[in-house]
């Protein structure tokens, strides 16, 4: 059986700061029940996406992604979709895990 599964960009994105563009940005659910939005940045100088989550019962971490893209927000919250295809600057580290090995760890989420 054939399976078709692009296997040439499963490197390890090197540490360091680069200008993504949010690729995706979806609500999910944890196992204890609370939301958290997960993030994917493309960096399209490496052809590479890095993933980061952001949970509400942390807001400062939503926000910092929020600020990053420049969209428009206020106390009763923000428009997720607005988020997409906007350009940022990632902070990324690379963690090495016990179980899973050499993994990239987003740091950082600024302005581009």
């Amino acid at each position: 059986m054939f399976i078709e599964l692009d296997l040439t960009k499963t490197d390890i994105v090197p540490e360091g700061t680069y200008t993504a563009i949010v690729a995706d940005a979806e609500v999910k659910t944890a196992k204890a029940g609370s939301n958290y939005i997960s993030w994917r940045f493309f960096i399209p100088e490496l052809a590479q996406s890095v993933f980061h989550n952001t949970s509400y019962l942390i807001p400062r971490m939503v926000k910092e992604v929020v600020v990053a893209t420049g969209i428009r927000f206020d106390e009763n919250g923000f428009d997720l979709t607005d988020c997409l295809n906007k350009q940022v600057m990632v902070t990324v580290a690379v963690k090495d895990d016990p179980n899973f090995g050499l993994q990239n760890n987003v740091v950082k989420i600024t302005k581009a």
